[in-house]
C-alpha cells in the first residue's frame, strides 16, 4: 500500500462511536456547565408538569413528578442519559448565546418538552 493509499484510508476511515448500549460512565462536567441547566423546566399540556434539574457535586440530577431523582451522564453535547438506563434521555436546547430555555426529555417511550421558568 503506497503512502497516498494509507493517508485515503485514514482520512474515510469513520472514528468508533460510544453505543448506548455499552454502560455510560460518570463524569463530572466542568465546573460552570452544570449551573447553566439548573432550573425548574415546565412541559406542555395536555400532561403538564415541572421538572427539577439539580447540580449536586459536578453531576446533574432530573426530578420528575411521580419519580426517584435520577442522575444524568453526559453523552455528548447538550444530551445527558438517565444513569440507570441508558435509552431514556435529556437534551437541553441552547438560544445561539448560549442560553438554556429549554429541553427534550425522552423517557420510557414517550417525549416530552419543557421550556426553562423564568421568576
Amino acid at each position: 500500500m503506497s503512502a497516498s493509499d494509507k493517508l485515503h484510508r485514514n482520512i474515510t476511515t469513520t472514528p468508533p462511536v460510544q453505543s448506548l448500549s455499552q454502560p455510560l460512565v460518570s463524569t463530572n462536567i466542568s465546573r460552570g456547565d452544570p449551573f447553566s441547566y439548573v432550573g425548574v423546566y415546565s412541559t406542555d399540556a395536555p400532561g403538564k408538569f415541572s421538572v427539577l434539574i439539580t447540580a449536586e457535586d459536578g453531576q446533574l440530577m432530573i426530578e420528575i413528578p411521580g419519580e426517584q431523582k435520577s442522575m444524568l451522564i453526559l453523552v455528548h453535547g447538550t444530551r445527558f442519559a438517565f444513569a440507570e438506563t441508558q435509552n431514556n434521555w435529556v437534551e437541553f436546547m441552547k438560544h445561539d448565546n448560549g442560553a438554556v430555555y429549554g429541553l427534550r426529555i425522552y423517557r420510557n417511550g414517550s417525549e416530552f418538552r419543557g421550556h426553562r421558568k423564568t421568576n
